[in-house]
């Protein structure tokens, strides 16, 4: 499309006008920022902001991009429509963007080259970290030749990619010692076409001395399971036996939910929990649950994900599907 005349009509600010423009695909052409404060926006104030949408004008055919917060705007996809809301442009793909509060992303937007986005990972002393790189070409043509490098560790094993369709992702590893905090960064470089593309991201380490050892000791107030039966259920937990203080009476738990029941202290050493279907009273069965520092299958770290529900293992005819996932005890918590 050679010589047309593109217009950018905002709900609020002046509108941009460029005339006998080369619209050249993949191809940013319409750059005039000292003209409109940004390049293609058609903002000239930063005061004013483009409003809920803006109007593209090519010649005589429009188009309204949405350019409100709640549809997100993916760097190298094609911008979202005003109407249908969200729905990609046929014409144009997102470059770059600043917000009001001068942020350069939002949902799912990779970084704007040359910035970086941080994350967080955290080791125990002097652990051993592996890096995980994740490149994805959200781009409208396919990338070749991309090379990962770490600041620290290097150009990543597996670097260079020789090819990243569009749509597609690659995900490199490095495994290394980490023994006080670090900062890593990395850079990714790649051919799109005749153009060069680059991504800057980073991943702080925060390194954390390994926590207190758990020491069972009595008395045990708070019991935390995972249900992993076949169905989602009710709970009624007592006290000790069924006779005694009804202490938590929990409906529709499913299948991967935590329960956490608390009130024991001072209680005897088998507690009980009557299983229901959910939101009913049909009666399942019970579950028992030794809570002494001598059940050796529920009183260390080594016991979490162990399945439990039939005291120790000497009770037949109790529901044993759940699986222990902590508890709190005098001296410290098992978690």
């Amino acid at each position: 499309m050679m010589g047309v005349d593109v217009e950018f009509k905002p709900k609020s600010g002046k509108d941009a006008k460029y005339k006998d423009v080369d619209l050249i695909s993949g191809v940013t052409v319409l750059t005039d920022p000292s003209q409109f404060g940004f390049t293609i926006d058609a903002t000239n104030d930063n005061k004013k902001d483009l409003g809920d949408s803006v109007k593209i004008k090519i010649d005589n055919d429009k188009e309204k991009i949405r350019t409100k917060c709640d549809t997100p705007f993916v760097i190298g996809a094609p911008a979202p429509l005003d109407k249908p809301k969200g729905d990609p442009s046929p014409n144009w793909v997102v470059v770059a963007f600043v917000d009001k509060d001068s942020n350069t992303g939002g949902p799912g937007t990779p970084p704007i080259p040359g910035t970086a986005m941080d994350a967080c990972e955290i080791v125990a002393q002097s652990g051993q970290v592996t890096y995980s790189y994740t490149i994805t070409n959200t781009g409208v043509v396919d990338v070749t030749n991309v090379t990962v490098s770490d600041d620290i560790l290097g150009t990543v094993s597996g670097s260079p990619i020789a090819l990243i369709p569009v749509g597609q992702s690659v995900t490199l590893t490095a495994t290394t010692q980490v023994s006080a905090d670090v900062t890593n960064i990395v850079t990714v470089v790649g051919e799109a076409g005749p153009n060069m593309c680059d991504a800057v991201d980073s991943v702080t380490v925060t390194v954390r001395p390994p926590p207190d050892p758990f020491e069972c000791d009595k008395p045990i107030d708070v019991l935390t399971m995972i249900w992993d039966g076949t169905q989602p259920i009710r709970i009624k937990a007592y006290k000790g036996n069924t006779s005694d203080l009804l202490l938590a009476d929990i409906d529709n738990i499913m299948v991967g939910d935590e329960v956490t029941v608390s009130g024991f202290t001072g209680s005897p050493n088998d507690m009980f929990w009557k299983i229901f279907e959910a939101g009913t009273s049909n009666r399942l069965g019970e579950s028992v649950f030794h809570m002494s520092c001598s059940d050796d299958d529920m009183d260390d770290p080594e016991d979490c994900g162990k399945r439990e529900g039939n005291s120790k293992n000497n009770n037949g005819g109790f529901i044993n599907d759940w699986l222990l996932e902590g508890m709190i005890g005098a001296k410290n918590t098992l978690d």
